[in-house]
């Protein structure tokens, strides 16, 4: 489980680099629910989020979909399939109206020789996620629903949540189904388990927005044959 697919990209990268890619790419708009590219199809090239966010998941052959990540604005979306060539390994879809900057494979890889703290940085990014990838598979794989379900709020909470005074609000919003492709569970089961969460008190769930109330307890679920960190408890 991999809920952030990565980080800003150009964060640390002298302002020249960016400028470079600026010269390079073209805007694109795009609106929710709308697909960027399908699991399959050939890569044309890359693309930098500068507005909202995009699920990228995989389908199997049993109709079944799993989200791997969640991109959001500073990301790359999908370098390694573009690294690779040939043919995403990802489906991408916009979860609300956004905006890219997309840079032809070639155009891509002509920046990549011109700039060399880029193609540090990509190395880095790749080499990240690859560790994040084997880490979270090889803990999540062998967590029963209920833990892997609590796995997956607390890190929905750590890297979407806002303080409130009701508890952390997960800004971003999935339907029940899409929480249930990121813990790799069925749909029914995963409205059974929040609504078990609710009736516990751990979590709220107001106007399609879910809110962790007791992220200790939460955290407690979540452990088990699992190494995670105490959900951080914050204030509004």
């Amino acid at each position: 489980m991999m809920i952030r697919a990565g980080s800003d990209f150009f964060a640390d990268l002298p302002s020249a680099t960016y400028n470079a890619w600026k010269d390079t790419h073209s805007l694109r708009a795009i609106y929710k629910g709308a697909p960027l590219f399908l699991e399959g199809s050939p890569v044309e090239g890359i693309y930098l989020i500068l507005q909202g966010r995009f699920k990228l998941f995989t389908s199997h052959a049993n109709g079944r979909r799993h989200i791997t990540g969640i991109a959001v604005p500073g990301d790359l979306v999908c370098l390694p399939s573009v690294i690779r060539g040939g043919e995403y390994d990802c489906s991408c879809q916009a979860l609300e109206d956004g905006r890219l900057g997309f840079v032809s494979r070639d155009a891509f890889f002509n920046l990549l020789r011109n700039q060399p703290e880029m193609t540090i940085k990509m190395v880095g990014s790749l080499a990240a996620d690859i560790h994040g990838l084997r880490k979270n598979l090889s803990n999540m794989a062998c967590l029963p629903g209920q833990q892997r379900l609590a796995v997956v709020l607390l890190r929905l909470g750590q890297d979407f949540g806002k303080p409130t005074s009701k508890g952390i609000e997960i800004e971003i919003t999935l339907s029940r189904k899409e929480i249930a492709e990121v813990a790799c569970m069925a749909s029914e089961t995963t409205i059974r388990q929040l609504s078990a969460f609710q009736k516990q008190g751990l979590i709220r769930s107001i106007r399609r927005k879910l809110i962790i109330t007791d992220g200790a307890g939460l955290t407690r679920l979540a452990k088990g044959n699992y190494a995670t960190n105490s959900f951080p408890q914050k204030t509004p």
